[in-house]
């Protein structure tokens, strides 16, 4: 139902039944036009004291078309709600207008806020700024070389800083069958999960057979997926590694200690 350029307002849709059946339905509807299309972008989420914020704002027409609106206003706060820099009657240029702000040594921390006013429409963005950011932490499976199905398999988690020091929070340890076509088993539904407490480094031991209940194939491949989530900021690193169960305790490998020439051959042949 396509019905044009309207004014904002209450309108009323009616719908009638003419043939077979006759009837008559009426709502009452809410009409908001469709305005400017505001986007505000900074190129990091969180900056730390003395850094440089760059920000851009870009106005888009109802279609989505880069448009000039006149005149905008822009003003940055801190969690304060204090003013820090204000760019009032600012022009755009094909609807992109674009500014940069030093942060000073000792800014207010915390979550700071870009404010833009285009024809009376109110927008907004949030950015944190931050004396210090935790660095990423680095998550290790390690697995044995060779185990068979009747073997406990002992997996290793580590979780560290990049400068060693250890991850304090949960381990979630989902273990499960890697199936691949021609398999004759059904297909695995549920994973084995256990979550257990970490600090840096922690062991599983698991009877990986009895708790797939995996038949007992010749070779067949195991997936330990882990997440690790860190005590204080929740945040979330994750790695993968796998194993083979092997069905015996022995393995044959063949090793090539000489390679012989074609003239060898030759010669070997007469």
């Amino acid at each position: 139902l396509r019905i044009g350029e309207l004014e904002d307002g209450d309108y009323t849709l009616t719908a009638t039944g003419i043939s077979p059946i006759q009837f008559e339905e009426s709502q009452t509807l809410e009409y908001q036009g469709k305005g400017n299309s505001i986007f505000i972008q900074t190129d990091k989420a969180i900056y730390r004291p003395g850094n440089t914020i760059q920000l851009r704002v870009i106005v888009l027409s109802p279609q989505l078309k880069p448009t000039v609106t006149g005149s905008i206003d822009v003003h940055v706060t801190d969690p304060t709600g204090s003013i820090v820099r204000q760019w009032d009657r600012v022009f755009t240029t094909r609807g992109v207008y674009a500014e940069s702000l030093e942060l000073a040594d000792r800014p207010v921390l915390g979550e700071w806020n870009v404010t833009v006013n285009v024809n009376g429409q109110i927008y907004s963005k949030q950015f944190m700024v931050a004396e210090y950011v935790l660095p990423k932490f680095q998550v290790d499976v390690d697995l044995p070389p060779y185990s068979t199905f009747t073997d406990k398999v002992t997996a290793t988690i580590r979780a560290n800083y990049p400068l060693g020091r250890p991850v304090r929070g949960i381990a979630t340890v989902s273990v499960f069958p890697s199936y691949k076509s021609g398999y004759l088993q059904p297909i695995f539904q549920q994973p084995y999960k256990q979550i257990i407490p970490i600090s840096g480094k922690v062991d599983l031991e698991l009877d990986i057979a009895k708790e797939l209940q995996l038949k007992d194939d010749f070779a067949r491949e195991v997936v330990f997926d882990v997440v690790v989530e860190e005590e204080l900021t929740k945040r979330r690193q994750n790695n993968t590694n796998s194993l083979t169960l092997y069905k015996y305790n022995e393995k044959l490998e063949l090793i090539v200690t000489a390679k012989l020439t074609s003239q060898a051959c030759r010669i070997l042949a007469t």
